[in-house]
């Protein structure tokens, strides 16, 4: 967008300043009034939270969704179990761990 028509815009918004102000206080009012307005609008909001947080869906899953996910978590925990059965392992002895830690004083 360039400068021309963010004037342009700008000074639209300036010349009706009044009627969107107006019409915004008028849907302000009835939502106020429309008790159902802000219960439905928590429970979007608190679904749109929780599935954003948890990536999950709010729908709940059936048994098969459930067994799928499961054994994908298993599939995982034993993969990574034998990631670390391959990896090698280096024995540090108590006094060089210490070290790492404190400085003799």
């Amino acid at each position: 967008m360039d400068e021309k028509q963010k004037r342009q815009r700008h000074e639209y918004y300036l010349k009706r300043k009044d009627i969107i102000n107006q019409k915004a206080r008028d849907r302000y009012k009835e939502k106020r009034l429309d008790p159902e307005f802000y219960k439905n609008m928590l429970q979007k909001n608190q679904d749109s939270y929780h599935r954003k947080v948890n990536n999950i869906d709010v729908v709940p899953w059936t048994p098969e969704q459930e067994d799928e996910f499961f054994k994908k978590i298993s599939r995982d925990i034993k993969a990574n179990q034998e990631k670390d059965k391959n990896r090698p392992t280096v024995l540090i002895d108590y006094v060089t761990t210490h070290n790492l830690f404190y400085e003799d004083a």
